[in-house]
């Protein structure tokens, strides 16, 4: 049996510091960037080498003014793309975040609870709508299910979202199945089945949203900017060069 978690420890969240959180390299875009930086910097350094010992490398500055010029502006513009793709994705997880925060309160409140078994069953499910959510986040970084969630749900649980291709929605069938069953036992009525199967409905159409526009995207949209900033990059160092 996996180890039960408290609630109060799950919908609680730490408050975090900005500047640990700035160096933290778990989940951030450090690991990736950091050998194009490098890669750079040795190529800043080289020509540097070049210029200063060997032979003047530099070229005049005015003929390398309009090629800064459309290269800032494509800075600019791709600089907006992405903040209106982080704005569109922070967008698409409140709403998840909402959805879940919501169905969970109707489940602990309008489930009725005859036994202690029952309230087991209730804390489950729970602890399955934060699954849905961590789950989500590794898929759409294209991750396996990891030790995150091996605390939250039972084990066997655990080796059948370790089996399918899309654990979010095995964790969606799952939360739905308690609900129709719950509603078969007369714990809940028509109305309170309709309304958590429509929050449910919009917790899956969200992860459909961002499925869509952003799996798999970080790589492409990390390599484009990438080759844009080292080309910058390249016109700068030779810019100042001439200087």
């Amino acid at each position: 049996m996996s180890k039960k978690i408290p609630l109060n420890e799950i919908i609680n969240s730490e408050e975090i510091n900005w500047f640990k959180f700035i160096f933290c390299w778990q989940s951030s875009v450090i690991p990736a960037i950091i050998p194009r930086v490098i890669f750079c910097g040795l190529f800043g350094l080289l020509i540097s080498i070049i210029h200063y010992y060997y032979t003047d490398v530099g070229i005049p500055i005015l003929s390398s003014v309009v090629p800064s010029i459309v290269l800032g502006l494509l800075l600019v513009f791709r600089t907006n793309t992405a903040y209106e793709r982080f704005w569109e994705g922070r967008k698409l997880w409140g709403s998840l975040v909402n959805s879940i925060r919501n169905l969970a309160r109707m489940i602990w409140i309008s489930v009725i609870e005859n036994s202690p078994k029952d309230r087991e069953e209730k804390i489950k499910i729970l602890h399955l709508l934060v699954v849905f959510a961590i789950s989500t986040k590794l898929h759409l970084r294209g991750q396996q299910i990891n030790s995150e969630i091996i605390d939250l749900i039972p084990e066997y649980w655990y080796k059948e979202l370790h089996k399918v291709h899309n654990p979010p929605l095995q964790v969606a069938l799952l939360i739905g199945e308690y609900l129709q069953k719950e509603f078969e036992r007369n714990y809940i009525n028509s109305y309170q089945l309709t309304a958590m199967l429509k929050l449910l409905d919009i917790m899956v159409d969200v992860f459909g949203w961002m499925r869509k526009n952003f799996k798999n995207s970080y790589t492409s949209c990390l390599f484009n900017s990438s080759q844009t900033i080292v080309i910058n990059l390249l016109f700068n160092i030779t810019i100042s060069i001439s200087n």
